[in-house]
């Protein structure tokens, strides 16, 4: 008998053990956000002289449409890539606008072969006056995870700026 019970309190001890360790972990929500001003710039030196850069975002003053390529400031690779990735947009117009934006997942093809770039595309109406969120989640596209390299082209109309890019993932962390 004294054998069992040491078998059991040691079963016991395990599972004990065992359910401490996973309530220590706990799941850790981490993102990279910049405000645009610092993170995008006209695609051609066409659209700059539309462009302007004010404290909160990006905005296209123009009167024609003009590109506009965004790239996130990560952590430097050390996360496991990203869950979501999000473009905040704001119409100062005062008629509603529709705006494409390209995730793009990755780096330069030349710099990464074996890791293809991957362009995710999205339209988007907003509203006069409004702000929207356009993201891009790895599930919506059958992937366990992004890369950890964010990329963002847009089209943006007249009157529309891009106010905040960024990236979010989640870790299980140890407390």
């Amino acid at each position: 008998m004294p054998t069992l019970k040491r078998c059991m309190l040691a079963a016991c001890a395990t599972i004990c053990l065992s359910a401490m360790l996973t309530s220590a972990a706990s799941a850790a929500f981490h993102s990279d956000a910049v405000n645009a001003t610092g993170a995008c710039n006209g695609a051609l030196p066409s659209f700059e002289g539309a462009i302007r850069k004010r404290p909160t975002g990006i905005l296209n003053q123009g009167t024609t449409s003009a590109f506009v390529s965004c790239s996130v400031t990560t952590d430097g690779g050390m996360n496991p890539g990203y869950d979501t990735a999000i473009v905040y947009l704001v119409n100062r117009g005062t008629s509603s606008a529709a705006v494409d934006c390209t995730f793009v997942n990755g780096i330069a093809a030349e710099l990464s072969p074996m890791v293809p770039t991957q362009f995710y595309p999205k339209t988007v109406g907003i509203p006069a006056g409004e702000a929207v969120a356009v993201s891009w989640e790895a599930s919506e596209f059958e992937l366990e995870k992004f890369l950890n390299i964010v990329n963002f082209s847009c089209n943006l109309p007249p009157k529309v700026e891009i106010a905040l890019v960024g990236a979010t993932y989640e870790t299980v962390d140890p407390i």
